[in-house]
């Protein structure tokens, strides 16, 4: 049923709840005292919920049935005084108009402000999205920074030292040379590191299932949390701005299991299926507060899981958050298809981008 033809049915069943309204206070008011006084509801009601056609409708209905049913005689079309009744059945239809007016007023100015308030709320989410745009844009361009300027400086000095081992030097010098190499080795892994999660390599060369492989692998070992990947081996490739939701999904919920759940596990699944891509993260620790929950299903939460439901809601994708006491569930899902693409040729990429990406790291220490 369409929008308007339930709008005209509400008038017409609120013209008939007035009519058993009335009908029922015949023993109180009788038949002919205040005939219309039932109908000023329906008109009301409709005025303010259904609009100006159905509103004019209800007004025809109601003088009609307060005419036919309650005027004497009874079930006749005839007026048996028409200056009084005919008087009492215009004033009827002028207030009903009075009504109308004022509820069709408030009506536009209610919708009027729901439109601002949607075309702001689109526009919010247009900036919001820009903006995770732009931090992927400034991520995946800080990352190659670090890969490109910082890893090759930090190459040449690991050669640098390698060489001074080679000069004769006192043995406190030596040893000064060699902590100092260890300390350059360390920095060259935490700079991987952190170029690797501000945005890793592998979701670009080699796809979705290997990169949240590397970060779930890397997040057990800085972490201590036993986590865990459960994702089918052809899951394939997919649009960039799919991979990218789904491992800051990943990536955002693990770094709050490790924060707050106090959950010594953690469990993460993606599926592809004819209904799309879905990928659930699940702990059990702590649990979710009721009230943060209600305020996280309410795109009320921090900046992090509010950047998550944005970029799912960009897609055209949902995300739920379920929790109690012993777990705690966060499951996206999006309407998405696979590149196109065989899947033999995507292995063969993967391959030539893993060699790619090996050699790379060998020569510049990143």
């Amino acid at each position: 049923m369409s929008d308007t033809l339930r709008k005209y049915v509400l008038a017409v069943l609120s013209v008939a709840a007035a009519v058993l309204v009335r009908a029922a206070a015949v023993p109180v008011l009788g038949p002919e005292l205040f005939p219309f006084v039932t109908f000023f509801g329906a008109i009301v009601f409709c005025a303010w919920f259904c609009g100006l056609g159905p509103s004019i409708l209800a007004v025809f209905l109601s003088a009609y049935a307060a005419f036919y049913i309650f005027l004497p005689p009874a079930f006749e079309h005839t007026i048996r005084d028409p200056i009084v009744e005919g008087g009492g059945l215009v004033l009827f239809v002028i207030v009903s108009a009075f009504v109308i007016a004022l509820g069709e007023s408030n009506r536009r100015i209610r919708i009027g402000l729901e439109n601002r308030i949607l075309e702001r709320t689109e526009a919010l989410r247009s900036l919001t999205s820009r903006l995770i745009q732009a931090q992927d844009s400034e991520r995946r361009r800080f990352a190659r920074e670090l890969h490109d300027s910082a890893g090759q400086l930090l190459a040449a000095l690991s050669m640098n030292f390698a060489e001074l081992r080679n000069f004769d030097v006192p043995p406190s010098a030596q040893k000064t040379i060699a902590d100092s190499a260890s300390l350059l080795e360390e920095l060259s892994r935490q700079c991987r590191t952190i170029s690797h999660l501000l945005h890793p390599p592998l979701l670009d060369e080699t796809g979705l299932s290997p990169a949240l492989s590397w970060c779930i692998d890397g997040f057990s070992e800085r972490s201590k949390i036993k986590a865990t990947l459960s994702a089918p081996n052809d899951l394939g490739r997919f649009d960039a701005d799919v991979e990218i939701a789904v491992y800051r999904l990943v990536q955002e919920a693990l770094t709050n299991i490790h924060r707050h759940s106090g959950s010594k596990d953690a469990q993460v699944e993606v599926n592809y299926d004819t209904e799309g891509l879905s990928v659930t993260v699940r702990d059990h620790g702590t649990g979710i507060a009721p009230e943060r929950l209600a305020g996280l299903k309410e795109n009320r939460g921090g900046i992090g899981i509010s950047g998550m439901q944005q970029r799912f809601y960009e897609l055209g994708g949902r995300i739920d958050i379920c929790s109690n006491r012993t777990e705690t569930m966060i499951k996206g899902a999006l309407p998405v298809q696979k590149r196109v693409g065989s899947h033999g040729a995507q292995k063969k990429n993967m391959a030539n981008n893993l060699r790619r990406r090996r050699y790379s790291d060998t020569t510049s220490g990143l």
